[in-house]
């Protein structure tokens, strides 16, 4: 367990490498670890778990990496993710494979270069978190052993790309994926008006005031209203 600000720069060659794992964490048969309150970047895996249980990461950036931000798979089971921000990898935000019992909550996966969730024999609650996809990726991308249990999420896909996939079946919008889910029946997919995401700010605009983390005061210049803002 780390607090405190940690930045942990893994600079790794191999990004995106299909061989080379170069994780800034690599988890195997770990249980109960509390991962928390720092950012990780430049590893080709941010975090990669296998056969790993009950361990919980928390309030994490993980960005500018390769294959993935996260990797969770090989029998691992009832691991949370809270509060973690996945962004600007070149591959896919979170990757599940054999893997149960996944939480994921109060995250945001935003502008990587593949699909935000991607679940193969695995699943994951989704709750209460931004979902971004852009090119021809999903937010989430399932195979016909994959779930996603999702809602009050915001899912936005700009582009070519859509919602979801399970199988070979594309679902355009929300409402298509809820239709055949019966999942996010509460989610919504709007611009979330975040204040700078180039620069790592995900607070959400507001005129009635917002947390400025480059001056550590409140913002009450916005002129917009984040829909997401409740």
């Amino acid at each position: 367990w780390m607090a405190g600000g940690t930045v942990i720069d893994r600079a790794s060659s191999n990004l995106n490498s299909e061989t080379e794992r170069d994780a800034a964490f690599f988890l195997n048969q770990a249980a109960n670890l509390d991962i928390s309150f720092m950012t990780i970047q430049r590893a080709n895996n941010g975090i990669v778990a296998e056969r790993s249980a009950g361990n919980v990461f928390s309030n994490l950036v993980l960005r500018d990496g390769g294959r993935s931000g996260m990797a969770v798979g090989d029998s691992s089971q009832n691991n949370t993710m809270r509060r973690v921000v996945i962004t600007r990898n070149l591959g896919s935000g979170l990757v599940l494979a054999l893997n149960n019992g996944g939480i994921f909550e109060s995250g945001i996966i935003w502008s990587n270069g593949g699909s935000a969730i991607v679940a193969g024999s695995a699943s994951i609650a989704v709750s209460n978190s931004i979902l971004h996809a852009s090119d021809t990726n999903f937010c989430y991308s399932l195979n016909e052993l994959g779930a996603a249990f999702g809602n009050f999420n915001n899912l936005v896909f700009v582009g070519d790309a859509n919602a979801a996939l399970f199988g070979a079946t594309v679902f355009e919008g929300v409402p298509q994926w809820t239709a055949f889910s019966t999942q996010d029946v509460f989610s919504l997919s709007v611009d979330p008006l975040f204040a700078d995401a180039t620069n790592d700010d995900y607070h959400l605009r507001s005129p009635y005031g917002r947390f400025d983390p480059a001056t550590g005061g409140v913002v009450t210049t916005d002129t917009n209203l984040s829909l997401l803002v409740r």
